[in-house]
């Protein structure tokens, strides 16, 4: 702990009426041995300037402390040895790599609330081997050193991760001896002699004026009781505002000498882990003042096992995890990666070794208890018992391999920036004040351009960014072709050739624009100009235009009069159009250039079934694809080879897409078919 020089303070008289004023207003809030205590503390400030921090007994090494009753309590015998090898590598460590944030996900039924609860206690403990603790943090003698447990209510933290930190410190013999909080008080634990608190709550407003040296928010507890989906949508943005305030109000007080003396704990679980848990990690994973810890059932409880394991493959890149029960199964994932497959007499246990480390880390060595759990439900087992994040799952798109398959090398950006900025500003010397068709490439051409153009334009809101994406339908793919009779239809011949074709999409480009410096905006003219130079200069023969917000409905009509074919379309209101146009991804219907602005937001993107909906993470954007996958929209809703039917092409595109499962997808291609008979001999007998 830092130790502050004692310094000299002044105080005039009027902050003496100051204080007396103040006094008078918190009389009710606090009782009169702690009005006294603060009245005392504000004197000696007064008189003699900042206490002096004083260490008043030596600090326990944490190897002794994590293993002695006197000062872990009774319990000290049920802390599982994993976790306490973790509590030794935190506080073990040299002061300039000390660690401030703790993440603990994984498993469930793991004691990682336990272990929050455990790093807390020691942090007090430490701090208890001072007198004037404020000192060591240039903090004046009457300010208040808190701890705060978060959750979805108070009520809520009062009755969790509260309680057993409660009832953990009052059963502590070094607590009750050393360094006695105040009795007979359960809404708050308090050292009055210290000023130091430990509370609860659930908004950020209920810290105020509390310098909040340490925190524990259970992210369970705001999702409890609610689907994955469901809770992502509505408490993943408070789980983020509460954690991100109370850190950035800890580091506020006690950052000393570039070195952050707080600690903040984030206690989540593969369960019911959100987008915000995940990007907090994504983060922090390379800065060494954060520790991560997401263990499985059998690290933390090794004994319960008697020692055999089997393989699991945890997914990703398009294929789904699974149980490996052969060489074939391994080799089926190095095949589909395009990697040299390994020999069939290599016996299975010793086969994850001569993989490569990409491969390794797919696979997941499970003890065989649990060989059952993870062949009935897989995602679940994977979840509870090994800890995994399968999150990755709820990602609309995650196969690189996929996309990688999609990017054409013969198509560029024909931009000479990646994202651009326009603006509403009639100042020349501003950043936006150019056109957009001032940062196309010199003597671009667009290719084929017999062929219709479909635009989407993402609008944005106040602050955020535009997209913007044209497409055009560049070739067809023939999914059914074969011969049928149709003994009812008088044609000139019995035979029929059947052949169902879809569309395969190419990309002329898909470009970001970003907002202006205020108080200037996007300027939306501009945007409808470079349409106009489009058609007017470059040849695009545009089929349709669409645009979300009621901010496009004038630009839409000003289009309209100008001869466009307009409409509105929002692509989020349900995942249809994202999962047609993923399903164009997987089938190699799409071909587009490697557009980084595009690819983080389409990896990025998380799919609610429950909801039937798409969303971007806290911190992520979808501007870019929702205006790509808008234009795909309109491109297919644009054709209809068949001719046969009232029904629309892209709801036959969408209800042919919507599932993953190739059976699916083959079954309704087959009732496409039967309906398509059935039309054609219903138009005979007419």
């Amino acid at each position: 702990m830092p130790v502050k020089e004692q310094r000299k303070i002044n105080l005039p008289d009027t902050h003496v009426k100051e204080f007396d004023k103040l006094l008078k207003n918190i009389k009710d809030l606090f009782s009169e041995d702690e009005l006294g205590q603060i009245a005392q503390a504000y004197e000696q400030m007064k008189s003699s300037g900042k206490a002096e921090a004083r260490l008043i007994r030596q600090v326990v090494p944490i190897e002794q402390w994590i293993n002695d009753p006197y000062y872990v309590g009774p319990d000290v015998t049920n802390i599982y040895p994993f976790w306490k090898e973790k509590a030794i590598d935190v506080f073990s460590r040299p002061i300039e790599d000390k660690i401030n944030e703790i993440i603990l996900t994984g498993a469930i039924g793991t004691g990682k609330s336990t272990f929050a609860v455990l790093c807390v206690l020691r942090v007090i403990y430490e701090l208890s081997c001072y007198e004037h603790i404020a000192a060591l943090f240039n903090l004046f003698g009457v300010s208040r050193i808190a701890f705060a447990y978060l959750s979805v209510t108070k009520e809520q933290a009062q009755n969790t991760g509260f309680a057993l930190m409660t009832e953990w410190l009052d059963s502590i013999p070094y607590f009750k001896e050393k360094f006695k909080r105040k009795d007979r008080l359960d809404s708050m634990l308090i050292w009055p002699q210290e000023r130091m608190i430990v509370t609860y709550g659930s908004v950020a407003n209920h810290f105020l004026g509390m310098n909040l040296f340490g925190s524990i928010l259970d992210e369970a507890n705001f999702f409890a009781g609610r689907s994955k989906e469901d809770a992502d949508i509505k408490m993943n943005s408070k789980v983020s505002g509460l954690y991100t305030q109370i850190m950035t109000r800890s580091e506020s007080r006690f950052i000393i000498n570039g070195i952050n003396y707080s600690l903040s704990i984030l206690v989540s679980s593969s369960t019911v882990e959100s987008s915000f848990t995940e990007e907090r990690i994504e983060k922090a994973k390379n800065n060494k003042h954060t520790y991560i810890v997401s263990p499985s059932l059998w690290d933390v409880k090794p004994g319960n096992y008697k020692g055999g394991h089997f393989l699991v493959y945890t997914g990703g890149d398009g294929i789904d995890p699974f149980v490996i029960d052969s060489i074939e199964d391994i080799n089926t994932i190095l095949q589909q990666k395009g990697l040299k497959q390994i020999s069939h007499n290599l016996p299975l246990e010793n086969a994850k070794a001569v993989l490569p480390i990409n491969i390794q880390s797919r696979l997941l060595s499970v003890p065989d208890e649990h060989r059952a759990s993870f062949q009935g439900d897989i995602i679940i087992a994977l979840q509870d018992l090994a800890g995994y994040s399968v999150s990755a799952a709820n990602k609309l798109f995650n196969s690189e391999k996929v996309y990688e398959s999609c990017v054409n090398d013969a198509l560029s950006h024909p931009f000479s920036r990646e994202k651009i900025v326009i603006s509403t500003t009639s100042v020349s010397t501003q950043e936006g004040y150019i056109p957009i068709k001032a940062y196309l490439r010199n003597n671009i051409i667009f290719n084929r351009l017999n062929m219709q153009r479909f635009m989407h334009i993402d609008l944005a809101l106040t602050g955020d960014s535009l997209g913007i994406a044209m497409c055009y339908i560049s070739g067809w793919q023939t999914i059914y072709k074969g011969e049928s009779n149709y003994n009812d239809l008088d044609y000139d011949s019995e035979k029929i050739e059947d052949e169902i074709k879809i569309p395969v999409l190419t990309y002329d480009f898909m470009l970001r624009i970003d907002p202006p410096k205020k108080p200037n905006k996007i300027s939306l003219s501009k945007v409808r100009d470079f349409i106009v130079y489009l058609r007017n200069e470059k040849g695009i023969n545009f089929g349709k235009i669409t645009a979300d917000q009621f901010q496009s409905e004038q630009m839409l009509q000003e289009l309209e009069e100008l001869g466009f074919n307009v409409g509105r379309l929002s692509v989020d209101r349900t995942a249809d159009a994202y999962l047609g146009f993923t399903s164009l991804m997987y089938d190699g219907r799409v071909n587009f250039y490697d557009y980084k602005p595009f690819k983080r937001e389409i990896f990025g993107v998380v799919y609610y079934p429950a909801k039937n909906k798409v969303d971007h993470t806290a911190t992520g954007s979808k501007d870019v694809s929702d205006a790509v996958v808008g234009a795909a929209y309109n491109a297919i809703k644009s054709e209809d080879k068949t001719d046969v039917t009232q029904q629309s092409l892209v709801d036959i595109f969408i209800e042919s897409n919507k599932g993953s499962d190739e059976e699916q997808y083959e079954k309704r291609v087959d009732d496409f078919l039967k309906n398509l008979s059935g039309i054609l001999i219903g138009r005979k007998k007419i």
